[in-house]
């Protein structure tokens, strides 16, 4: 049986030396390192700029349902108050301990202890 080897074109019958194989590698390793980089940037960037967005979002919807009214339908709401009511003061008090007259015999304030 006979065998013929054909060389193409482009390939390089030289072997290369292992100073340029290691090299190589280096540079395959750099290059996948920085793919890796930019890469996990590129995610982050995207994961901030997502929770930044939902935050704002959140919030406006937070300060939608907390203003007075926004589960109340106009079957439900009341009249508004014109004007609040006006504060009665309080009379002052009487103590029994202060005034004689209001003592009487038998009773635990005025008794004869």
């Amino acid at each position: 049986m006979k065998q013929e080897f054909t060389w193409h074109a482009f390939e390089n019958a030289e072997m290369p030396s292992r100073s340029t194989r290691l090299m190589n590698i280096l540079m395959n390793i750099v290059a996948e390192y920085f793919a890796y980089v930019g890469v996990i940037g590129v995610a982050v960037c995207i994961a901030v700029m997502t929770l930044a967005f939902s935050a704002a979002v959140g919030i406006q919807v937070l300060d939608k349902v907390a203003k007075p009214g926004f589960f109340e339908t106009e079957m439900q709401r009341s009249a508004p108050a014109t004007k609040a009511p006006e504060v009665q003061p309080f009379k002052p008090a009487r103590f029994a301990m202060t005034s004689a007259p209001n003592r009487v015999k038998g009773d635990v304030v005025s008794s004869d202890y």
